[in-house]
């Protein structure tokens, strides 16, 4: 069955390509992306936006991280077909009660645990696929830097458990989260959104475009029972 992922921010063409050759079986998409524009009726627009004109009925719908509240939004509003099983890894948007009360507040708290994601040994530098995130990151504060906080609130109000709930009614859903992940962790996605399917995994939220995040997902799909074909082994930073 194909399948259709979409990653997310920071992991760019140069991260999708070279996934594309490791598992050829996916089609794998970049994430919206939030920063080149100012409102938040246009992240929304740009959100739904990458997801149209993509095929997902019949399909596996993967969608991770701030890619998630975006894949739930779309299916919700018809932009796309209903896939046979979305899969939602890590996702933003599950645990708004979590972070705070006020949209402040939630923002000051992502923020919080963005910091203490980038300080895992597993972000470190000398990882190549690290290093391409760090470098898109880092372009996109350069080109918008009066849009980052505006940016950051945007992402940290997304709350998407009640339209979750609906889907579930009408498609498989299955929500992945990991022990040791300082922005979504496993006890708090799992508390938040009972009505929903959520394997829990050992581990931290890793960065797709790197060998371990490669074996993440690849353990993630065999638990599922999903296979997605691989290719010639991939060099990171190649």
């Amino acid at each position: 069955m194909k399948i259709e992922y979409f990653l997310g921010i920071g992991q760019n063409k140069k991260a999708s390509r070279w996934l594309s050759r490791l598992l050829p079986a996916i089609n794998f998409h970049v994430a919206p992306d939030y920063l080149s524009v100012n409102s938040d009726e246009d992240r929304v627009a740009i959100g739904l936006s990458s997801f149209a004109g993509v095929r997902a009925d019949g399909r596996v719908l993967i969608a991770e991280s701030q890619a998630a509240s975006a894949a739930i939004a779309a299916l919700s509003q018809g932009v796309i077909g209903l896939p046979n099983h979305l899969i939602l890894i890590q996702p933003l948007g599950l645990n708004y009660d979590a972070l705070g009360s006020t949209r402040s507040g939630r923002r000051r708290e992502l923020l919080r645990r963005s910091r203490l994601f980038w300080k895992h040994q597993n972000q470190s530098l000398r990882i190549a696929g690290n290093r391409w995130t760090a470098m898109n990151l880092i372009t996109d504060v350069v080109r918008h830097p009066f849009v980052i906080r505006s940016a950051l609130e945007f992402g940290a109000n997304q709350n998407y458990s009640q339209e979750l709930v609906l889907l579930a009614k009408k498609i498989k859903i299955t929500i992945v989260a990991t022990d040791e992940d300082s922005l979504f962790p496993y006890e708090e996605i799992k508390k938040l959104n009972p009505e929903v399917d959520v394997l829990k995994m050992s581990g931290t939220h890793l960065n797709r475009a790197t060998v371990k995040g490669v074996e993440q997902l690849r353990l993630i799909l065999s638990t599922l029972d999903i296979h997605a074909e691989s290719s010639r082994p991939a060099i990171a930073g190649e």
